[in-house]
């Protein structure tokens, strides 16, 4: 079963116990362009297996707004077989 997992590195505050990457700054367009990016190059790295998964992660993924959850996913239906 293929899965994609998206790591999301915003949050309101840095956690002191927190060892994954993060940032508390607004570098959102940086993140949408260089995640499309990936997207777009990793296409053939399931060898079109069907995604089954998609899972957000990292820092707070509900700081991303509703219009950049709907371009990440457009991008991903673009890409991959879901």
């Amino acid at each position: 079963m293929a899965g994609i997992y998206i790591h999301v590195p915003f949050c309101k505050t840095r956690c002191i116990y927190c060892d994954f990457y993060s940032n508390t700054g607004n570098r959102h367009s940086d993140f949408m362009t260089a995640l499309h990016t990936e997207i777009q190059l990793r296409q053939n790295y399931l060898q079109q297996q069907p995604i089954q998964t998609i899972y957000f992660g990292g820092g707070t993924p509900s700081q991303l707004s509703i219009k950049e959850l709907q371009q990440i996913f457009e991008c991903i239906y673009k890409y991959f077989v879901v």
